[in-house]
C-alpha cells in the first residue's frame, strides 16, 4: 500500500533548516575554516577583498528601495466586469434582475465549522475523524513549540493539510500586548512548515476592537475568544455552539434549528471548552456529535479561514449597475477586503430569475459556467487574478 507519508519528504527536514533551530556545532566548524583562511592569506587579503566590497556596495546602492518581498495578501484592485445575457423572448427586463452576493460559496445558506485546542498526536487522530464525517475544522496549537514536541509535530503538520484542515496558532494568557507578541511569534514559526500562511487565532477570554486591528494587521483574518468567532476588518461575531455533555442531543438540536433558520449561519463546534468551561467532551460523544451533523450536502463545511476570507471579500466587495441592453445584464464588482489567494479566489454571484431566460454569462468577455437552483443561477467570479 503506498501511504501519504511515503510520496512526501519529512518536513523535519524542513524544520531542521529553519531558522527556529541553529546548528551550533556547523556554525562552530564553518567560523574555524574561514578564520584559517584569512590568516593564510593576511597579507592579500584586502587586495582580494576590496573589488568585491565595492561591487557589493554598489549593487545594493542600485537595487535599495526597488526589491520588495513577495506579499503574502494579493490585492485585486482592479474591477471585474460581468455581463449576462438574457432570451430576448424571454419577457424579463434584464435590469431589474435581483442580483446579489451568495451568503456562501455554491449559494450554500450554513457554515459547519469544527475548531479545538489540539496537542501534536491528539491532532492526526482528531484530523481523521473529522475526514471520516465529512468536516472540515481549525486546529490551534501553542503559538510555540520546542525541542521533541516540535521535531514531531513538523513531521505530521502536513498531513493535517492534507485531510482538508486547517493550522491555527493560540495562547492561553492574558494581556493583549502578550497575546499579539505570541500571535506575531506563532505565525512566523508555523509559516515555515505550511503549505499555507495561518489565518486563524484562538485561546483569547475576550476581543477588544483595537486588539482586532492589531491582529488583522499581524495577517490573521479571524479570532476565536471564549465569546466567538469574528472575521477581523468586519463587525461580524458569530457564537459559538458548545457541545457539553450537559447541554444533550435536545439543546445541541434546537441551536442548529437556530443556525438553520437564518441565511448565513454559522454552526461552530469547540472541542475543548463546554458550558462550564471545564471538562472536555469525551471522544464518543464527539464522535456521535460528528456522524450526526456531518454530510449534508446543503451545508458548507469548512475551516475557520476559510469562512473568515470569504466573509470578508463578501462583505466588504461591492456590485455596481451599469448601462446596458435591455436584455442585457452588466455589472461592475468592485473589489474589497483582500486576503490570501489559497484562501478564498471567488464570489458566488446570485440572480433571481428564471433559468430559462438566462442565455450566457460573461466575466471579462469569456463565458463561464453557471447552474440554477429552482429560481436562482449561480455562477462564480474570480477576484484574485
Amino acid at each position: 500500500m503506498c501511504r501519504w507519508e511515503d510520496k512526501q519528504p519529512m518536513n523535519f527536514q524542513k524544520f531542521q533548516k529553519s531558522a527556529h533551530r541553529k546548528d551550533a556545532e556547523g556554525a562552530k566548524d564553518f567560523k574555524t575554516c574561514a578564520l584559517s583562511f584569512f590568516a593564510f592569506f593576511a597579507p592579500l587579503r584586502w587586495a582580494f577583498l576590496f573589488p568585491v566590497l565595492l561591487s557589493g556596495t554598489l549593487w545594493l546602492g542600485g537595487c535599495a528601495g526597488t526589491r520588495e518581498p513577495v506579499p503574502e495578501f494579493v490585492e485585486n484592485t482592479e474591477d471585474v466586469r460581468v455581463r449576462v445575457l438574457f432570451d430576448p423572448f424571454a419577457g424579463r427586463e434584464a435590469g431589474k434582475v435581483p442580483v446579489r452576493f451568495t451568503a456562501f460559496p455554491k449559494g450554500l445558506r450554513t457554515a459547519v465549522c469544527f475548531g479545538g485546542d489540539v496537542k501534536g498526536e491528539e491532532a492526526w487522530e482528531l484530523a481523521g475523524l473529522l475526514q471520516q464525517y465529512g468536516w472540515r475544522g481549525t486546529l490551534f496549537f501553542p503559538c510555540k513549540m520546542e525541542g521533541k514536541a516540535a521535531a514531531a509535530v513538523a513531521d505530521g503538520i502536513l498531513q493535517v493539510e492534507a485531510r482538508g484542515m486547517e493550522v491555527g496558532c493560540r495562547t492561553s494568557f492574558g494581556r493583549m500586548e502578550d497575546v499579539t507578541r505570541c500571535a506575531s511569534e506563532g505565525k512566523t514559526f508555523w509559516d515555515a512548515f505550511l503549505t499555507r500562511p495561518v489565518v486563524s487565532f484562538g485561546g483569547v477570554e475576550d476581543i477588544a476592537p483595537g486588539d482586532a486591528v492589531t491582529l488583522g494587521e499581524r495577517g490573521y483574518l479571524s479570532v476565536c475568544s471564549a465569546d466567538g468567532v469574528m472575521a477581523l476588518g468586519t463587525s461580524r461575531k458569530e457564537r459559538f455552539v458548545l457541545p457539553c455533555p450537559h447541554d444533550g442531543h435536545a439543546d445541541m438540536a434546537r441551536r442548529w434549528i437556530a443556525v438553520r433558520e437564518q441565511e448565513g449561519g454559522l454552526f461552530y463546534v469547540w472541542k475543548r471548552l463546554c458550558a462550564s468551561n471545564a471538562d472536555p467532551l469525551p471522544w464518543e460523544e464527539l464522535e456521535s456529535l460528528l456522524a450526526e451533523y456531518g454530510r449534508m450536502e446543503d451545508a458548507w463545511y469548512c475551516t475557520q479561514g476559510e469562512w473568515a476570507a470569504y466573509v470578508l471579500m463578501r462583505d466588504t466587495s461591492r456590485i455596481v449597475r451599469l448601462e446596458g441592453e435591455e436584455n442585457e445584464l452588466c455589472i461592475e464588482i468592485k473589489p474589497g477586503r483582500s486576503v490570501p489567494e489559497t484562501w478564498c479566489s471567488a464570489l458566488t454571484v446570485e440572480l433571481k430569475t428564471s433559468p430559462e431566460s438566462v442565455v450566457m454569462v460573461l466575466v471579462e468577455d469569456r463565458p463561464v459556467a453557471f447552474e440554477t437552483q429552482g429560481e436562482r443561477v449561480l455562477f462564480e467570479v474570480e477576484m484574485v487574478r
